[in-house]
């Protein structure tokens, strides 16, 4: 992934990232037995896009996939990072489960295009940030200038580590025009899984220090993970 980025730099100017368009979750003993599957494997798609490359390649929501290019992955994030090292416009080959066939599909790769951030938004201090609500024992705050904050539960069985969940976003700030929203969990920051503020606080700031931007993993409230990459203006 770090040979893709730098050769992106070198040719683009930016990293061009390369998109499936679908919502994925990984596949628990529960899910495996309701689908008829004899043991628990592969990622399966949640939603589709109805524009996006696997939609024109056949693949359905409730598909299984099981190998991305002859490679088995068992996790969300295995699945990412297996279509995170190819470019727009690649053939990705996928073994899926369809009501129990297997099947192959090619997909073409889209561009992930940047969204278009209104003109109020290009200023980051032309949103006003709240007052950080009163802590407590257990729960701490932290604001980003790119615009949200975040909420710090400590976990019941180690009050040394925290659940980090998205509390509040500004709108039209880079984090809404990203996609970042409340209630999200932030789980690691690049590769460095985080569990306390401090070391979210300090990866943000290596991160945007070194090349103005900061790739942020998610999970939503239906446990489906994703990306979000934030950058400095």
């Amino acid at each position: 992934l770090a040979i893709k980025v730098a050769r992106d730099l070198i040719e683009f100017g930016e990293v061009r990232r390369a998109l499936l368009g679908v919502s994925i979750a990984g596949v628990d003993y529960e899910r495996a037995l309701e689908k008829g599957m004899e043991t628990v494997r592969g990622v399966e798609i949640m939603s589709v896009s109805p524009d996006g490359a696997a939609n024109e390649a056949g693949v359905e929501p409730g598909d299984v996939v099981l190998q991305v290019n002859g490679v088995n992955v068992n996790e969300a994030n295995e699945l990412q990072q297996q279509v995170a090292v190819l470019d727009p416009g690649e053939v990705v080959e996928l073994t899926i489960l369809r009501n129990g066939d297997e099947l192959q599909k090619n997909v073409v790769l889209k561009l992930l295009e940047p969204r278009e951030i209104p003109e109020v938004a290009a200023n980051e201090e032309s949103f006003e940030m709240e007052e950080i609500p009163e802590e407590k024992e257990g729960v701490m705050y932290s604001e980003f200038d790119l615009g949200f904050r975040v909420v710090a539960i400590a976990k019941p069985e180690d009050h040394e580590k925290f659940d980090i969940y998205v509390d509040r976003v500004y709108k039209y700030t880079e984090a809404w025009n990203r996609g970042l929203r409340e209630d999200q969990q932030i789980v690691k920051i690049g590769e460095e899984k985080v569990e306390d503020l401090t070391t979210l606080e300090e990866l943000m700031r290596l991160n945007l220090n070194d090349d103005g931007s900061v790739i942020i993993e998610i999970r939503n409230s239906d446990d489906i993970k994703g990306f979000i990459e934030l950058k400095r203006n």
